[in-house]
Formats: C-alpha cells, sequence, structure tokens
C-alpha cells in the first residue's frame, strides 16, 4: 500500500502512476523506478491494476511486478477468469493473481474455486506467487 507522503518521499506522483491505465502500472520506466525504491523500503514484489486481459509481469533488480488477472466476485467468475487467463498465456508455467471482492467471496468459496479448478493448478499466497517469479 502507498500512501502520499511514500510517494512525495521518492519523487512519483500517483497520477504519473495510474495516469491512463485503469489503476495498472503499465509503464515500463515507471515500473522500473517503483520497484527500485521500493526495494530500497524492503518491497519484495507489487501486484498491479485491476485486471488486464493478460497477465504479465517484469522483473526489476529482484522485484517483480505483475499485472492481475482481475477482480473476482463469485466462484464462477474466478474458475472463468482463471481458465481463460491459462488458455490466453501461453507460457509455462503459467503463474495467474487475481483479487477476489472479500465482502462477496468467503473462504469456502475459495474451496470451491479450488475444487473446480482440480488437478493442474496450485493455489498459492501473493506472496509466495511473487517469490517464485523472481526466482524465474
Amino acid at each position: 500500500v502507498l500512501d502520499s507522503n511514500f510517494g512525495q518521499d521518492i519523487g512519483l506522483s500517483l497520477r504519473a502512476l495510474l495516469q491512463g491505465s485503469g489503476m495498472a502500472l503499465i509503464d515500463k520506466k515507471i515500473q522500473q523506478r517503483y520497484a527500485e525504491e521500493l526495494k530500497l523500503a524492503g518491497v519484495q514484489g507489487i501486484f498491479s491494476g485491476a485486471g488486464q486481459k493478460n497477465v504479465s509481469w517484469n522483473t526489476f533488480s529482484g522485484v517483480p511486478v505483475y499485472q492481475n488477472l482481475g477482480i473476482a466476485s463469485s466462484v464462477d467468475q474466478a474458475v472463468s477468469m482463471i481458465q481463460e487467463g491459462v488458455d490466453d498465456y501461453k507460457g509455462r508455467p503459467a503463474f495467474l493473481n487475481l483479487y477476489v471482492l472479500a465482502w462477496k467471496m468467503t473462504p469456502s468459496d475459495l474451496k470451491q474455486v479450488a475444487a473446480k479448478l482440480g488437478e493442474g493448478y496450485e493455489i498459492v499466497t501473493p506472496g509466495v506467487l511473487l517469490g517464485m517469479i523472481a526466482n524465474m
């Protein structure tokens, strides 16, 4: 979570960060600057955006900057987003992250998502995912 004081301290404005991008950090030069500056504060990875058509990531100075798959508000929507993300991403393994609306989805719903996905998928925490990407 970035607060306005932190942004002032490193000389980057949130307006520059998010300008025209649908709340995603998509400019690679700005990604690099944020990754390098935030690394000094102990940040080990950045999740960006509320969802892009295709997932992607870049790593700068060992800090992955990951573009999220999207925001799910139901079991079926989450499963669909993940399956479409796998189909759209041609590389393997496919590292997918999506946000879930906590006020609409419960831990039991997340268990249902995992069950519907079945074998071939591994559910990990966001920190583990960023670590896997950083170690590629």
